[in-house]
């Protein structure tokens, strides 16, 4: 899922519906939003929930915020004072 590509010129961030998961048991989750601005991934009270074998997320300011369960490859940037968690 991806907020930084093609013609979207807003960005934005990449939020999640509670009580829902992302899923790719064996394969990869890649989330991105634009890594300039305030846009980011997941909010620290509600994280992305993901159940994956790998995990990408790159972030502006907003942060990166995700919870794996299974214990994924996980990596994370965030730009700006951004954090990942």
């Amino acid at each position: 899922m991806a907020t930084n590509t093609g013609g979207n010129t807003t960005g934005g961030s990449i939020t999640q519906a509670p009580g829902t998961r992302l899923t790719a048991t064996t394969g990869t989750v890649s989330l991105a939003t634009p890594s300039t601005g305030t846009s980011g991934i997941g909010t620290g009270g509600a994280n992305i929930l993901t159940t994956a074998g790998t995990v990408t997320a790159a972030a502006g300011a907003g942060g990166v915020f995700v919870t794996e369960t299974n214990r994924a490859s996980v990596t994370a940037t965030a730009t700006g004072r951004g954090r990942s968690a």
